[in-house]
């Protein structure tokens, strides 16, 4: 008879995080590495369900609920993280037997979608797909300089995020501000600044105040999350980081860029676009809908219409953008074009061009100019 598949609590921190170390080859140490994730309570550890041998934790998959607002839609995320089995018990099937009960927990707990890292073809037998769009921009101290070498120095300062509660709150405030984050409560904010070693620091002006901050991951030369009051205030930070730190540094943007982006295009010595994750979509309409209404707000989008058809799930979606409304509903008309849940994910977030996935009618044209929609999260959200 299979073993039962549980849900941990405080009381298994120790030998929970033991199991994770052997399963990564020591080379995890979660609670440093996650520590908005990994905490000794029991709502942080009820995230992880588990299969027991012998009495001990055999394997580990945590399913961890992300709250995505987008626009103003809510979309409840369930991050796949901290995937591992015990090496003496490896083999044995458990890790399959995990990821569909992940699945199947997903979509009976009502998620919209859900996100993973990890290996693409491991994951797609239990559904997931690599898919998303994600930019970085690599930019260099000499690129800064010939840029800006006739300008003043920048007018902000950066320095450490402490743990005060103003200096938090008001980074709190900007985060919020965004058309589309991850919601973080007030509590975890901080600790969610340090996932993945993330280094945050908060921009302060001539007067003292907040009015950005960035999270750089470690000493990688890498900048993961990037937030200010104006778009000037964002590249002043962009500025004050490289010439301070006289690194190559690649900005990491999860969504649609903004006019600012745009500016750092023109400055970058290279601009690369990939996927953002492994991605599964249990409830796609109320998901196509809110991205694309994203897009659409953000970057606003050639009027058309077209439906699409997710064979393996039975779901025939219509797609509509006239005027200043952008809209995804299930309908029962034609389709203009079908594909499996797999195909159509990359079609419509990318992270390369619809007409490199399939081969498409001339009725899904419509879906050159608006795609990819903007599927992705921060790196700090990720798990």
């Amino acid at each position: 008879m299979a073993e039962e598949i549980v849900r941990l609590s405080a009381a298994d921190f120790d030998e929970a995080m033991a199991m994770l170390r052997s399963a990564f080859s020591k080379t995890h140490e979660f609670p440093e590495l996650l520590p908005a994730l990994y905490q000794r309570t029991d709502d942080h550890m009820s995230w992880n369900h588990t299969i027991r041998r012998e009495g001990r934790i055999a394997a580990i998959v945590g399913i961890f609920p992300i709250t995505w607002k987008v626009g103003d839609t809510h979309l409840k995320v369930a991050g796949i993280g901290g995937v591992g089995t015990c090496p003496h018990w490896r083999g044995h099937g458990l890790m399959r037997r995990l990821m569909q009960h992940a699945r199947d927990h997903i979509s009976r707990k009502g998620y919209h979608l859900s996100f993973l890292g990890g290996q693409r073809q491991r994951y797609r037998y239990f559904g997931w797909e690599r898919a998303g769009t994600q930019i970085e921009y690599l930019v260099s101290p000499k690129n800064m300089e010939h840029e800006f070498r006739r300008m003043d120095s920048p007018s902000l300062t950066l320095e450490p995020i402490s743990e005060d509660p103003e200096i938090l709150a008001s980074a709190k405030r900007l985060h919020d501000g965004q058309p589309a984050y991850c919601r973080r409560t007030t509590k975890a904010f901080g600790r969610y600044l340090r996932n993945w070693g993330g280094r945050p620091l908060v921009a302060r002006d001539a007067q003292s105040r907040v009015t950005g901050y960035l999270v750089a991951r470690g000493d990688d030369g890498i900048v993961d999350e990037w937030v200010s009051d104006r778009e000037e205030t964002a590249l002043d930070m962009a500025r004050q980081w490289i010439e301070t730190t006289q690194k190559i540094t690649r900005f990491n943007y999860p969504t649609i860029p903004p006019p600012l982006h745009h500016k750092l295009g023109g400055i970058a010595e290279r601009i690369t676009v990939e996927a953002s994750g492994n991605w599964q979509i249990f409830n796609w309409p109320a998901t196509v809908n809110a991205l694309l209404r994203l897009r659409h707000a953000t970057t606003p989008l050639a009027e058309g219409a077209i439906r699409v058809r997710i064979d393996n799930v039975g779901v025939t979606l219509a797609l509509r953008v006239e005027g200043t409304r952008a809209s995804c509903r299930v309908t029962n008309d034609p389709p203009d074009w079908s594909s499996d849940a797999n195909c159509v994910l990359r079609v419509l977030f990318g992270p390369t061009p619809p007409s490199s996935v399939a081969d498409l009618p001339k009725a899904a044209d419509t879906l050159a100019s608006w795609c990819p929609l903007p599927l992705a999260l921060p790196n700090s959200d990720h798990v």
